[in-house]
């Protein structure tokens, strides 16, 4: 490890760059670790699937070790059995090329990942919501794939830092035990995102410093306008609505939440006289996770559609900020869109479906501000637009004084990955 600065830096646990949220999470990564610790190498691992050469902002992409373990095999079992082996063998591998300064073979394509890890001073797991875990008893296995990076980096002997991130929530005691161990003994630093996530690995027994930060998402800067009123062929005073939705539930809570999605949309058209526009935040096909799909299906069971439209094209991260800034409210699932929102001073109502949603909105004084997607109703969201309209100019006038202390904090969450760095590479 290099006593100074590190040369050779792994960001880590990339998702689609068609999560238009993620990818803003990863572009504020990349950013704030260059301007830290320029001039090093960083290099992305993802999860999701990349090109020989394919780059991100400038930054070299390669696959993680998660991605052959989902993609490596294709029945259920034989991924199981190759996720077993990938976690086993390159973690032996660590322990033997950090204690025995021997290299044990390993198939091609886990060995160019393997070679990255030995050489990376310093890797930081990029900022987002994925170690949680899930209803299902497959979480499990999930999330030992998520934390098997952290083992390999330790086993190597190179510092991990979790960059503001949401943990949880877990479902399963042998989760919580996984995350506890993981934690203590595994990373250098763990940042949460919001105070829920920092109480709840409290409360699991993870006794190393926990430090509160705040989402990237509010460093991240676009392009003001992307003219979207004009795009919409809106009036000039005509109210321009924002709504984002996802596939989340199981189909008749699913139906459920749709058509109080769409009796919404029906309202703000017929009180308002609203544009209304629903804006894919994530169109990630390949994950079978496309807002478009789920969009186009409220949008048939609205009355009103002639002011109703569905963005069909595929933005990216930049693009969709742009067009958020455009709006003059939004109703929002996706909770990247809502980070988009605010940072543009636009009020927003969130539909909470992890807690990170209503982490979020109390730190900010926004309690008031989101409903959990289990009790959305039409009655609900109907009420809350309502007030969201009448207190507009207030709500503004609280983001534009509470904002820039908040977005303050989250830049400093890359000066701990940089004490971390130095703690460990003083030792």
């Amino acid at each position: 490890m290099d006593q100074g600065q590190p040369r050779n830096i792994i960001i880590s646990h990339a998702y689609s760059k068609d999560n238009k949220g993620d990818a803003a999470l990863l572009s504020v990564l990349i950013r704030e670790t260059q301007r830290k610790f320029k001039p090093a190498k960083l290099t992305v691992l993802s999860l999701d699937t990349t090109k020989p050469g394919e780059t991100f902002e400038g930054v070299p992409v390669e696959h993680a070790f998660m991605y052959f373990a989902n993609f490596g095999a294709a029945s259920k079992p034989a991924k199981l059995a190759y996720g077993i082996y990938i976690m086993s063998a390159t973690t032996v591998w660590a322990y033997a090329r950090r204690y025995l300064h021997i290299s044990l073979p390993l198939p091609k394509s886990l060995r160019k990942i393997a070679k990255l890890y030995a050489e990376a001073d310093l890797v930081i797991a990029v900022g987002g919501g994925y170690l949680r875990g899930q209803r299902d008893l497959t979480s499990i296995y999930n999330l030992m794939l998520l934390t098997h990076p952290l083992f390999v980096a330790s086993a190597l002997g190179t510092p991990t830092a979790l960059y503001a991130q949401s943990f949880g929530p877990f479902y399963h005691t042998f989760e919580e035990r996984l995350i506890r161990y993981t934690f203590n003994r595994k990373v250098s630093a763990i940042i949460t995102r919001e105070q829920i996530s920092k109480d709840l690995l409290e409360k699991i027994g993870v006794t190393k410093p926990i430090v509160k930060s705040v989402d990237a998402g509010f460093l991240f800067t676009a392009p003001k306008s992307a003219d979207l009123r004009k795009m919409l062929k809106a009036k000039p005073k005509q109210l321009i609505v924002g709504i984002t939705v996802r596939a989340w539930m199981q189909p008749e809570k699913q139906a459920k939440y749709e058509q109080a999605i769409a009796s919404l949309a029906d309202h703000l058209v017929k009180k308002y006289g609203a544009k209304v526009v629903f804006i894919p935040q994530v169109t990630a096909k390949f994950h079978h996770d496309d807002d478009r799909e789920v969009g186009q299906r409220v949008r048939k069971l609205i009355k009103h559609k002639k002011d109703v439209e569905v963005l069909m094209e595929n933005y990216d991260h930049h693009q969709i900020k742009a067009l958020y800034s455009d709006l003059d409210f939004i109703v929002g699932t996706r909770f990247h869109s809502i980070i988009f929102s605010l940072t543009a001073f636009v009020p927003a109502l969130a539909i909470e479906y992890e807690h990170k949603t209503s982490g979020i909105m109390k730190d900010l004084g926004l309690d008031d501000w989101w409903v959990k997607i289990e009790d959305v109703s039409a009655e609900l969201l109907i009420q809350k637009a309502d007030e969201l309209i009448v207190h507009g100019e207030d709500y503004r006038k609280k983001l534009r004084k509470v904002l820039p202390g908040y977005i303050k904090q989250a830049s400093d969450s890359i000066d701990i990955v940089a004490e971390t760095y130095a703690d460990a590479a003083s030792r």
